[in-house]
């Protein structure tokens, strides 16, 4: 054999060899992303604020959560009439990106919410491909995450809810509209009040969420903050104690962990919550550690 020959055997055998390398890399690569991305490394975290909310009721979460763990991507504005335009970047390769949702119309009911959210959800799955999702919500935005995962969070066009941060959630009325900070009582060590408030305007009535939640997805987990304010005790001004807690009743047999803290103070009065340090990192803490 000449020893061009040899040349070009040898040649043909180290492209072949390398051939080999880069398919091997490659598979291995993108298993590892795959599995990276079902373990939790790259779980989208989404954020919803509640009724007359804006970027500015989840711009503080957000900002201690990117340093502790999670990478600001995506802002999710809605228009009035439901279509959904975005601003910044997601993909991925992405640790635990934060995602903002803006509802343009933000006296919106909660019911019309949950349409918003569902379909922002879908989006989610179909044109980023995560297969699971965190959400903290706050407020009216509680109770949004809540009704949209009891009515969508087995569909198989859905992502699927893994830990959901409810601040100041109004599940069982809000004050001044068919609560008041002592008129209602939990009665049991599941959360179950003594009374369920009826819809109004902008909220289901309890009995409608309690029916839906029989739906609730299995595996959740679940961290309850809520308010004790020093000017207005026994609830957080806008939020009775005893209407957040009972978001535990909802969900007692479905959820795989739940965790109820109370903020006392000051700083606990609604609207101030989710800029609250307390809160910040244990919002933080529940998203990222043991991920």
């Amino acid at each position: 054999m000449s020893k061009t020959a040899r040349t070009n055997v040898i040649l043909c055998i180290l492209t072949v060899i390398v051939g080999i390398f880069a398919i091997f890399f490659a598979f291995r690569s993108d298993k590892l992303i795959k599995n990276g991305i079902k373990q939790g490394i790259g779980t989208p975290t989404i954020y919803v604020h509640g009724l007359n909310g804006s970027l500015k009721s989840t711009n503080h979460l957000v900002t201690v959560a990117s340093r502790d763990g999670g990478t600001k991507a995506l802002i999710v504005y809605v228009a009035k009439n439901g279509d959904l335009s975005y601003e910044g970047h997601l993909d991925k390769h992405m640790k635990n990106p934060l995602i903002q949702v803006n509802f343009k119309d933000n006296d919106a009911p909660v019911s019309q919410q949950v349409d918003w959210l569902h379909k922002i959800l879908i989006n989610l799955k179909q044109k980023y491909h995560y297969e699971n999702y965190n959400a903290v919500g706050h407020s009216a935005g509680c109770v949004s995450i809540l009704q949209t995962t009891a009515l969508y969070g087995h569909d198989s066009d859905m992502p699927q809810l893994q830990k959901f941060v409810s601040i100041a959630g109004p599940y069982n009325g809000v004050i001044g509209i068919n609560d008041r900070p002592h008129s209602n009582l939990i009665v049991n060590s599941y959360g179950k009040p003594q009374y369920e408030n009826l819809s109004n305007k902008w909220y289901p009535a309890y009995s409608e969420l309690l029916k839906e939640c029989k739906n609730f997805p299995k595996g959740v987990q679940i961290l309850n903050i809520y308010g004790n304010y020093g000017k207005m005790p026994n609830s957080d001004g806008y939020v009775s104690i005893p209407s957040a807690r009972s978001l535990q009743y909802l969900v007692h047999n479905k959820a795989q962990g739940y965790q109820g803290i109370q903020i006392n103070g000051n700083n606990a009065q609604h609207s101030r919550l989710h800029s609250n340090p307390v809160v910040d990192r244990l919002t933080s803490r529940f998203l990222f550690d043991n991920n």
